[in-house]
């Protein structure tokens, strides 16, 4: 009889003690690790290296003051040349990524041998009746370039697509030769605006990457050239020879690789998935 009664009662608490386990909550599996998203906010620094090339359209008007001389005017000739040269330099500036919408600014330096040459040809009548041939030259040249623009884009992760646009400017400089004996030389900044675009791809949360190009506009400008053989003012050894001006309408277009290095001090923390 006693052992019935051990029996019944270990049957009622095993039935107990299974009916109790089925109501403790279950332990839910530790938290999955998400990697953190490619963030885009932050300062950079960075170098470019490219190529650059474009058109210097020019308007010549021209005269002679001498008395012996007279010339069959440059009125209004027109020529074209068409500069090109290596670009490269150092840039900075910042990011500020809102969801996948990236604004940023940036400037930059660079140095470059960009430069052209064009001719206009006219012809000198001499006292006596005889002439010549006479040729303007102009060589330009620009050696230093910069920028300060604005940059908006789409990131897709470690991938930028962005535009840009921003303010230009220029050293230029024309070494203008007639009759290859008389020559003027004149310098002065430009500045202008540019526009452009490009894709940028991080390999790392710090080293970018990236492709861009660029379309500058330096605007229209005029030289006013003095030619003379001499440091009298009357005669054939007069100061003018000949008075000249030349109307310049400098742009540009570049395509450059850049490569620049991001600074984490805003990096995003890592994400964990919730359940």
């Amino acid at each position: 009889m006693l052992r019935r009664i051990l029996l019944a009662s270990a049957g009622a608490m095993a039935l107990a003690g299974t009916a109790f386990a089925a109501d403790l909550p279950l332990r839910a599996p530790p938290p999955v690790y998400v990697a953190p998203v490619f963030s885009w906010t932050g300062f950079y620094v960075g170098g470019q290296l490219g190529y650059a090339w474009g058109k210097d359209p020019v308007t010549v008007n021209s005269n002679f003051t001498e008395e012996f001389l007279t010339l069959d005017p440059f009125t209004s000739a027109q020529r074209q040349s068409s500069p090109s040269g290596a670009i490269g330099g150092a840039h900075i500036g910042y990011n500020w990524q809102i969801n996948q919408f990236v604004l940023g600014v940036e400037t930059n330096v660079d140095a470059t041998n960009f430069n052209g040459q064009q001719s206009i040809f006219s012809v000198a009548s001499f006292a006596g009746g005889f002439t010549d041939i006479g040729e303007l030259r102009d060589n330009i040249r620009s050696t230093i370039q910069g920028t300060f623009h604005g940059r908006a884009g789409w990131a897709w992760n470690n991938w930028l697509f962005y535009g840009t646009g921003g303010v230009a400017f220029t050293d230029f400089t024309s070494n203008y030769q007639f009759a290859s004996i008389l020559t003027d030389d004149r310098t002065s900044t430009r500045v202008g605006w540019t526009a452009g675009g490009g894709i940028e791809w991080a390999f790392n949360n710090n080293w970018i990457f990236g492709v861009e190009y660029r379309y500058s506009d330096f605007g229209h400008f005029t030289d006013n050239d003095l030619f003379s053989l001499g440091a009298t003012t009357t005669g054939l050894l007069g100061t003018p020879l000949v008075v000249a001006n030349e109307r310049h309408h400098l742009t540009e277009n570049r395509i450059q690789a850049r490569v620049s290095y991001k600074f984490d001090w805003f990096n995003p923390a890592p994400v964990v998935a919730k359940y």
